[in-house]
């Protein structure tokens, strides 16, 4: 979630800020009511669907795969490809 700040007061010798509510990216995109109905639903589906936690594993396997190093004669991982020195 992401806060913005809505309004900003000098009182003197001090700076005063609103912000409002948290929000996510999607839910300040499907609040503002400038997709098609087409869109919202497509772009709410693929929320549903999204586990974040699996997505961390993955991107952070693939990380491993290309950064930490493998003991020799050992095959790379499923989908690594060697890059030619």
């Amino acid at each position: 979630p992401v806060l913005h700040l809505i309004e900003k007061t000098d009182t003197g010798t001090r700076v005063r800020r609103k912000w409002d509510a948290a929000k996510t990216p999607l839910a300040r995109l499907l609040a503002s009511e400038v997709l098609s109905p087409a869109r919202r639903a497509e772009l709410e589906a693929l929320h549903d669907r999204t586990n974040p936690r699996a997505l961390r594993r993955e991107l952070h396997a693939g990380l491993d795969a290309l950064w930490l190093p493998r003991p020799a004669g050992q095959p790379a991982a499923a989908g690594a490809q060697e890059v030619a020195a």
